[in-house]
C-alpha cells in the first residue's frame, strides 16, 4: 500500500504514512478475519456490534484483539467476555400435577377421619328426667332399648369412611386419566351425600328438653372436606386429559 500524499510505501496495518505523517487509506480487504479465526455474524440490533465502513456486511466479523482466544465454537464465548445466557428450566407440569393430586388422596384420608370421628361423636344429649342428667346418642352408639335398632344407621358413614380412604389411596397411586375422573367424582357424589346425613342429624330432631350433640357439624364439614378432595382431583391434568 502506499501514501496518498508522498507515494511512500505504507505498511499493510498501518493508519499513517511513516515519512509525511498522511492518514493512509486502508482498503477493504485490510478488515477481513485474519486465516484461521471463526467467522461470527454480527449481533442484530446491537449497539456493539454494528458494522460500519468499508467491508461491513453480511458475513463481516470484527478482528480478534491482537493475543486473544478465538471463541469457543459450540457456545460462541471467548475467554474473557461474558458468559452465553443459560436456558432456564420452567417448572414441570407433570410434578406439579402429581403434587396436586396427592393432596387431594391426603385430604380424602383427612376427611374419611372426620366422617369417623363424627359418627363416635353423639348427635343428641337425650333428657333422662333427672335434672342435669343426660344421655349421649351417636351413630356408632344408638343407646339401649327401642334405639338399639339405630345401629343400622352406622353402616352408612362407616362405608363412606371406608370408601373415602380407599379413593383417597387411588388417587395418589392411579395415573390414567379415565380412572382419575371417575375417582374424583364418587368423592364429590359421597361428600354431597354424606353433607346432608349429618345435616339432617343436626337439624331434623326435635330437640325440646334434648341438646344438640356436636357431630353434626362435625360431620358436615367431614363431607365438604370430602367434596372438596374430588375437585381437587377433577383439576389435575391426568383427570382432565
Amino acid at each position: 500500500m502506499t501514501c496518498p500524499r508522498c507515494g511512500a510505501g505504507v505498511a499493510a496495518r498501518s493508519h499513517f504514512c511513516g515519512r509525511c505523517g498522511a492518514q493512509a487509506t486502508v482498503p477493504a480487504d485490510n478488515l477481513t478475519a485474519p486465516a484461521g479465526y471463526p467467522p461470527t455474524a454480527p449481533v442484530t440490533g446491537s449497539p456493539l456490534w454494528a458494522p460500519s465502513g468499508p467491508g461491513a456486511g453480511p458475513g463481516w466479523s470484527p478482528s480478534p484483539p491482537a493475543g486473544s482466544a478465538p471463541p469457543h465454537p459450540a457456545t460462541g464465548w471467548a475467554p474473557g467476555g461474558m458468559p452465553p445466557r443459560q436456558a432456564t428450566a420452567g417448572p414441570d407440569p407433570a410434578a406439579r400435577d402429581r403434587r396436586l393430586r396427592v393432596a387431594a388422596g391426603i385430604l380424602a384420608i383427612a376427611a374419611a377421619l372426620v366422617v369417623v370421628a363424627a359418627s363416635a361423636l353423639p348427635y343428641v344429649r337425650l333428657s333422662t328426667g333427672v335434672a342435669g342428667h343426660f344421655e349421649s346418642m351417636s351413630i356408632f352408639n344408638a343407646g339401649s332399648g327401642s334405639n338399639a335398632s339405630n345401629l343400622w344407621f352406622a353402616v352408612e358413614p362407616a362405608g363412606v369412611a371406608l370408601l373415602g380412604i380407599i379413593l383417597g389411596v387411588l388417587l395418589m397411586v392411579i395415573r390414567k386419566g379415565s380412572l382419575l375422573a371417575v375417582v374424583a367424582g364418587m368423592l364429590v357424589a359421597f361428600g354431597i351425600q354424606t353433607v346432608f346425613l349429618f345435616l339432617g342429624y343436626a337439624l331434623g330432631l326435635d330437640y325440646g328438653t334434648n341438646k344438640p350433640g356436636a357431630a353434626g357439624a362435625i360431620g358436615i364439614l367431614g363431607g365438604l372436606l370430602l367434596a372438596g378432595a374430588g375437585v381437587m382431583g377433577a383439576a389435575s391434568r391426568a383427570a382432565r386429559a
